[in-house]
């Protein structure tokens, strides 16, 4: 993770998070439930990045997005 000069927020790069989501759909995949409980925190926090930038699940009326710039397309850096 890399972070930002004058910030105490950590952010993935986006290879990162394309890199951490990858080893956990491998996990999954190859090793069903099993594979589910091996997933490291990084991995599922960037899983949910995944899900969030990409638009798939519509933010609910109700719902504010928490102050972190991982969570939008443009957070993410290259």
């Amino acid at each position: 993770m890399t972070q930002k000069k004058g910030t105490d927020v950590d952010r993935f790069t986006q290879d990162q998070i394309i890199g951490l989501a990858a080893n956990a759909v491998t996990k999954v995949d190859l090793l069903g439930e099993r594979g589910a409980t091996l997933c490291t925190q990084n991995e599922i926090i960037a899983l949910t990045i995944l899900v969030a930038a990409s638009g798939c699940i519509p933010p609910l009326p109700e719902r504010t997005l928490p102050k972190n710039p991982n969570l939008t397309p443009e957070g993410m850096k290259p």
